[in-house]
């Protein structure tokens, strides 16, 4: 171990393999290509689209750039972020 390790725990040890687990099934399943894919399209709309936008927005660019933001996520099932 170098000397600039920070040194872990049994028990931190466990949870880091067990969160690499799951994420290594994530990997391997069908939600993680459409994830993945979701995630540049929303990278590359804040990096090259919104920029544009930016002097100018419009009622409906907000709304598009609160939909893209990762943390209201969770209001797109059921809807009530905005609506």
């Amino acid at each position: 171990m170098a000397e600039s390790s920070v040194a872990l725990s049994p028990q931190q040890r466990d949870k880091i393999r067990s969160y690499l687990a799951a994420f290594r099934k994530y990997m391997g399943g069908d939600q993680f290509r459409p994830d993945q894919q979701d995630r540049q399209d929303r990278v590359r709309y804040f990096q090259k689209e919104l920029p544009s936008k930016l002097p100018s927005l419009s009622e409906a660019d907000v709304d598009e750039l609160i939909t893209k933001l990762w943390s209201s996520r969770f209001g797109e099932t059921n809807n009530t972020l905005f609506n």
